[in-house]
């Protein structure tokens, strides 16, 4: 409230009398204030791919190891940058109400009222205008409202600052494989990993040779459920053969580069604890020793496949998985350990080779 007051005085030249008006004017002045408020928002979006096929053909035996790629990749979106909030507008005139204009900048951008630019205040009291400004992007300023009253303007301020995004979606996803992996990412990502197939070597696999591995995979993004897959193929194919030791014992005219006299000793490295009798006997015999229980027993038993399995490797119409090197190689490391559960896992892997079959006349 601004008051004003003018005195005024008439007065007879010729008698010196005189007499004094008093005027008081009171002007009320819009008092305008606001606030700031802001927003935004940020849509979040995701998309997935899983590579690579692959397609395979492995002897029994063999492995790959296949190399699988999984890409997910992030999108955002940003929209909506917004200014609003209200201005408010008080009429100290107790006795009348008051017309005024209204209008609004927000860092230079004309805000859209919801009063259409004119406001009546009571009197002795206040009215309000809502406001919105939409922007380009999230720039922190200052927000400043004009109220006008004949011809008078009158401001009032309020700074704005932009923070964190309202989102939508998800800003980090879980990523599941198949395979047995997962990954967690907030970003566009590449994961590597290897998976391996192997095609056994039990010959109890394979029909007519042959024996197919098909495996489908998949990865989900677990929030979003999008998926994507892979499909490895791989044939595998059985082309070994062996006899058993029975075969050799009773075939001794198919034996290719050894004798039946030749002796045990001179091609297996034999341990020390090994009796007499049993260190001289012949390849033959070898093939008539029995299992048991005992560590020696063990001992034989390995040696009675591995004959076999050096039969199998040396003759040219079998297809062995072993070379000969690789069998001796085999049978003195066990012998060498003294463990029984050692001697006996390579007997069995042996004993397996040496019952695929072979025609070897054909």
């Amino acid at each position: 409230v601004h008051e004003y007051t003018h005195v005024n005085t008439e007065k007879i030249t010729e008698t010196g009398q005189s007499d004094t008006a008093t005027l008081k004017v009171h002007f009320y002045l819009p008092l305008a204030e606001k606030d700031a408020k802001t927003e935004w928002f940020r849509d979040y979006t995701w998309d997935i791919s899983k590579d690579f096929d692959g397609e395979y053909t492995l002897n029994a035996g063999e492995y790959v190891d296949h190399a699988y790629k999984v890409t997910v990749n992030q999108y955002t979106n940003d929209y909506g940058y917004r200014v609003f909030g209200t201005i408010t507008v008080t009429n100290p005139n107790t006795k009348a109400d008051m017309t005024v204009s209204v209008a609004d900048l927000v860092g230079g951008t004309p805000a859209t009222l919801d009063c259409g630019g004119t406001l009546v205040v009571p009197a002795g009291g206040s009215a309000t205008c809502g406001y919105t400004a939409d922007l380009t992007g999230a720039v922190d300023g200052t927000n400043t409202a004009t109220v006008t009253l004949n011809s008078l303007g009158f401001k009032a301020t309020a700074g704005y600052a932009f923070g964190d995004p309202i989102v939508n979606g998800f800003p980090a996803v879980n990523v599941d494989d198949t395979n047995g992996m997962s990954w967690y990412t907030s970003s566009s990502n590449v994961f590597n990993y290897t998976k391996r197939f192997a095609c056994p070597i039990d010959a109890s696999y394979y029909t007519d040779g042959v024996y197919e591995i098909v495996h489908p995979n998949t990865a989900t993004i677990r929030e979003t459920g999008q998926n994507d897959d892979a499909l490895v193929t791989v044939e595998c194919e059985f082309p070994w053969e062996g006899l058993t030791p029975g075969y050799w014992k009773n075939h001794v005219e198919d034996w290719v580069g050894y004798s039946p006299d030749d002796k045990v000793k001179d091609v297996f490295d034999l341990p020390g604890s090994m009796m007499r009798e049993y260190r001289n006997a012949t390849l033959l015999e070898a093939l008539s020793w029995p299992a048991g229980d005992e560590l020696e027993e063990k001992e034989m038993v390995l040696i009675h496949h591995g004959v076999a399995a050096l039969l199998n490797a040396a003759h040219p119409n079998i297809s062995y998985p072993l070379s000969e090197q690789a069998v001796m190689d085999m049978v003195n490391a066990a012998l060498a350990t003294g463990d029984p559960i050692e001697i006996i896992a390579v007997k069995d892997e042996l004993d397996m080779y040496n019952n695929y079959g072979a025609d070897i006349h054909s």
